[in-house]
C-alpha cells in the first residue's frame, strides 16, 4: 500500500488485535443492529473483505461487497457466497446497502480500532483476520439476533 508491504497475520510476530475486549466484527454488527431492524424477516450477511490496519492501528482499506439475504430459516449451509448463490435469496434494497456501506465507512475508515501488528517490535501494515459474514444477522419481527456461525472467537 503506497509502496509499503501489507503483511499477513502469519508473517507478523504479533498480529493486529482490537483495542477493546469486543472483537471488531462484534463491534461493527452491534453498531449496525438498528439499521438491520428495518429489513423484512430473513437471514442476512454483511460481506467485507481485505481489511488493512496501518502502523497506528487505523483501518485504512477494505472491500465492501454488500449485504446478502435469504428467507428466514432457509439455512443455506456452512458457507456463504459473495456472488449470491442462495436457495431462497432476498433482494436487499440498493438504498439499504448504500446506507450500510456509508455507515461502515464512518465506523471503520481511518478509525483507530486496532493494536497494530508488529514484527520484532516494529509496527507494520497488515491484513486483519476479519469476517463479519461468519455471523448471521437474523431478523424476525424487526428484532435482530446476531449468530456466530463458526462457534469460534475472532482475532480482530
Amino acid at each position: 500500500m503506497n509502496g509499503h508491504k501489507i503483511y499477513d497475520n502469519d508473517e507478523t510476530t504479533d498480529p493486529p488485535r482490537p483495542l477493546k475486549d469486543q472483537g471488531l466484527e462484534d463491534y461493527l454488527l452491534e453498531q449496525l443492529t438498528k439499521s438491520f431492524e428495518k429489513l423484512p424477516d430473513g437471514d442476512y450477511y454483511l460481506i467485507i473483505r481485505d481489511l488493512v490496519a496501518d502502523r497506528n492501528g487505523r483501518i485504512v482499506y477494505y472491500k465492501f461487497f454488500g449485504v446478502e439475504g435469504e428467507e428466514a430459516g432457509s439455512r443455506y449451509g456452512d458457507r456463504i457466497s459473495i456472488f449470491g448463490f442462495r436457495d431462497t435469496p432476498i433482494d436487499v434494497p440498493v438504498r439499504f446497502v448504500t446506507a450500510i456501506k456509508n455507515r461502515v465507512d464512518g465506523l471503520l475508515r481511518n478509525t483507530r480500532l486496532m493494536k497494530p501488528a508488529r514484527i520484532d517490535g516494529k509496527t507494520v501494515l497488515s491484513f486483519c483476520d476479519f469476517s463479519p459474514d461468519n455471523y448471521m444477522i437474523e431478523v424476525r419481527n424487526h428484532q435482530v439476533t446476531i449468530v456466530n456461525r463458526t462457534g469460534e472467537g475472532n482475532s480482530c
